[in-house]
Protein backbone atom coordinates (compact mmCIF):
# COMPACT_ATOMS: atom_id res chain seq x y z
CA UNK A 1 0.00 0.00 0.00
CA UNK A 2 1.23 3.35 -0.95
CA UNK A 3 0.91 6.26 1.69
CA UNK A 4 0.27 9.88 0.79
CA UNK A 5 1.67 12.79 2.52
CA UNK A 6 1.16 16.37 1.87
CA UNK A 7 4.00 17.96 2.45
CA UNK A 8 5.48 21.23 4.43
CA UNK A 9 8.53 22.50 2.34
CA UNK A 10 10.66 25.02 4.10
CA UNK A 11 11.90 27.74 1.71
CA UNK A 12 14.93 26.80 -0.44
CA UNK A 13 17.49 28.33 1.43
CA UNK A 14 19.44 31.61 -0.16
CA UNK A 15 22.59 29.96 0.42
CA UNK A 16 22.10 26.77 -1.80
CA UNK A 17 23.72 26.67 -4.98
CA UNK A 18 21.86 28.60 -7.50
CA UNK A 19 22.99 26.29 -10.33
CA UNK A 20 21.68 23.34 -7.57
CA UNK A 21 18.17 24.90 -7.26
CA UNK A 22 17.84 25.49 -11.40
CA UNK A 23 18.75 22.07 -12.07
CA UNK A 24 15.95 20.28 -9.69
CA UNK A 25 13.34 22.54 -11.08
CA UNK A 26 9.98 21.83 -9.65
CA UNK A 27 11.72 19.16 -7.12
CA UNK A 28 13.51 22.02 -5.74
CA UNK A 29 11.68 22.00 -2.66
CA UNK A 30 12.63 18.50 -1.56
CA UNK A 31 16.02 18.92 -2.09
CA UNK A 32 16.02 22.34 0.62
CA UNK A 33 14.09 19.67 2.95
CA UNK A 34 17.56 18.58 5.21
CA UNK A 35 15.63 15.36 6.37
CA UNK A 36 14.97 14.13 2.39
CA UNK A 37 17.56 11.32 1.44
CA UNK A 38 15.91 10.02 -1.58
CA UNK A 39 13.65 11.67 -4.08
CA UNK A 40 11.89 9.05 -6.81
CA UNK A 41 9.71 10.63 -10.28
CA UNK A 42 8.05 7.31 -11.53
CA UNK A 43 6.89 7.10 -14.91
CA UNK A 44 3.05 8.56 -14.49
CA UNK A 45 4.59 11.38 -12.72
CA UNK A 46 4.27 10.13 -8.95
CA UNK A 47 6.63 11.80 -7.13
CA UNK A 48 8.15 10.06 -3.57
CA UNK A 49 10.50 11.05 -1.10
CA UNK A 50 12.04 9.80 1.91
CA UNK A 51 12.67 11.20 4.92
CA UNK A 52 14.12 8.33 6.49
CA UNK A 53 11.32 6.14 7.24
CA UNK A 54 10.65 4.54 3.79
CA UNK A 55 9.58 6.55 0.60
CA UNK A 56 6.13 8.22 0.52
CA UNK A 57 4.14 9.50 -2.31
CA UNK A 58 4.11 13.45 -2.13
CA UNK A 59 0.51 13.97 -3.20
CA UNK A 60 0.79 17.94 -3.95
CA UNK A 61 3.46 17.28 -6.46
CA UNK A 62 2.88 15.56 -9.95
CA UNK A 63 5.55 15.75 -13.15
CA UNK A 64 4.03 15.63 -16.57
CA UNK A 65 6.35 14.25 -19.42
CA UNK A 66 7.51 16.99 -20.65
CA UNK A 67 8.96 18.25 -17.50
CA UNK A 68 10.35 15.20 -16.08
CA UNK A 69 12.25 15.11 -19.46
CA UNK A 70 13.48 18.61 -18.37
CA UNK A 71 14.35 17.71 -15.45
CA UNK A 72 16.31 14.97 -16.39
CA UNK A 73 18.44 16.67 -19.08
CA UNK A 74 18.98 19.88 -16.12
CA UNK A 75 20.33 17.14 -13.72
CA UNK A 76 22.62 15.70 -16.32
CA UNK A 77 23.39 19.03 -17.67
CA UNK A 78 24.16 20.17 -14.44
CA UNK A 79 26.43 17.22 -13.66
CA UNK A 80 28.96 18.36 -16.72
CA UNK A 81 27.76 16.03 -19.36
Amino acid sequence: MISATSWSFPTPKSSQSSLATRALGPLATLGSDDRVTDVFVVADGRVFADRGSGAQLVSDLHLPASDSIALARSLIEAGGR
